[in-house]
């Protein structure tokens, strides 16, 4: 099976393209999520003139259902809702970026997407979770709750940003 793949271009760099790609089958610890929405991060556009990998996918962010399951994953199943973030532009990992139709992913890095949250919104929590609001500022402001399962007292806080999926993340966590 075969799918489309958002794509640093092989003839003009700088640019992208739209190639075709296998769908990898995932590994035992792994889940293959077919892709319903993507965010756009900077890096995501700035990657193939500033750190230019030719055919490499590019994106990170995405949501998705769960269409497999590798046989030693726990806590999963076929029909979930799932996000992540891949590393993208990789080109000696087949797989990587999340511009594509359907994204390998080993299951430990994915996260449950809540029934209250719409696709963008998930895919939007990938880098922003992962960096800046699970790293810092659920520590840093012990804030309680997780977009699986939020505070029953939230806390709101202000963070000027331009836009990209990190700010529009925290805008819809508010």
């Amino acid at each position: 099976m075969t799918q489309q793949a958002v794509t640093q271009s092989k003839k003009n760099p700088g640019a992208f393209e739209i190639t075709n790609r296998p769908v990898l089958a995932p590994l035992s610890h792994q889940l293959l999520v077919k892709v319903s929405a993507v965010a756009l991060n900077q890096c995501d556009w700035k990657m193939p003139l500033r750190v230019p990998r030719p055919g490499a996918v590019d994106g990170g962010d995405y949501s998705g259902i769960v269409v497999r399951v590798g046989k030693d994953v726990t806590g999963w199943k076929v029909g979930d809702r799932a996000a992540g973030a891949q590393v993208a532009s990789d080109v000696g990992r087949p797989g990587a970026g999340s511009f594509t139709e359907y994204v390998v992913e080993d299951a430990d890095q994915c996260w449950h997407i809540p029934e209250h949250l719409t696709w963008e919104e998930g895919a939007a929590a990938g880098c922003a979770v992962t960096t800046s609001v699970g790293m810092a500022l659920w520590r840093s402001l012990n804030l309680s709750g997780t977009p699986e399962e939020p505070t029953p007292k939230p806390k709101y806080v202000s963070f000027p940003s331009d836009s990209h999926a990190t700010s529009n993340f925290l805008s819809v966590e508010r």
